[in-house]
């Protein structure tokens, strides 16, 4: 856990260091899989790459990263990132689970809550928790 300054000018979770997480976690679990399903021809494994392992992915991020921005801001489970990934992770899981139950997805339900998981390990991983000096 780092200290830092608590400075106006370069806020933790501003909208950069929300674009910085959001845009990753989107378009890598898209092109991964996209790319290779293009040249493969495989339309099933290309429409999925931009719906159900994109879309989860990015729905993680952003919760966990609001989450992550309030445990900042009030200083509270200023955990090492690695047990914030499970921390967040577990949630995140259950919440993709519940969204796979509830739009009955269950045939994506692996692509959906490991997007999720990757989401989540995503904002965690670049946006530490940091304790403010007063």
């Amino acid at each position: 856990m780092h200290t830092i300054n608590n400075s106006p000018s370069t806020p933790l979770f501003g909208r950069k260091q929300f674009l910085k997480a959001a845009l990753p976690s989107y378009f890598a679990p898209w092109i991964t899989p996209g790319l290779p399903a293009y040249f493969m021809g495989n339309e099933e494994l290309l429409r999925a790459s931009y719906t159900s392992i994109a879309i989860p992915s990015l729905l993680a991020t952003i919760i966990c990263f609001f989450i992550l921005a309030y445990f900042q801001r009030k200083q509270i489970f200023l955990l090492h990132r690695f047990r914030m990934v499970f921390l967040l992770g577990i949630p995140m899981i259950l919440l993709a689970l519940l969204l796979v139950y509830l739009l009955n997805l269950e045939a994506y339900t692996f692509d959906i809550v490991l997007s999720a998981f990757i989401g989540t390990a995503i904002v965690t991983l670049t946006n530490p928790l940091q304790k403010i000096a007063v």
